[in-house]
């Protein structure tokens, strides 16, 4: 193999072993992004800031609050992936 093949084939095994970790990054562009299920019904993090700090709206506050919690517990597991990931490296 040329080097240039050997580079490429390093990449792609890194992002195989990485996959778990872009897994989750997606997962909270999705949370940030796309309409999230709460109950039985889809809300938008968008939406529901114009519905509470536009129009007042308490209820939109209250999924605002659940949206970040979900945000905060996606976040907790990618900062100690990247910290796992970081030692690894060492």
């Amino acid at each position: 193999m040329c080097s240039s093949q050997v580079e490429i084939y390093k990449n792609k095994n890194c992002m195989e072993d990485n996959k778990e970790y872009l897994d989750k990054y997606e997962d909270l562009l999705k949370i940030l992004t796309d309409p999230v299920e709460i109950g039985d019904k889809k809300y938008n993090l968008k939406e529901d800031f114009e519905k509470f700090f536009i129009k007042g709206n308490m209820t939109a506050g209250t999924r605002i609050r659940k949206f970040m919690q979900i945000i905060r517990k996606s976040a907790e597991e990618i900062r100690k992936d990247v910290q796992s990931y970081k030692k690894s490296l060492s």
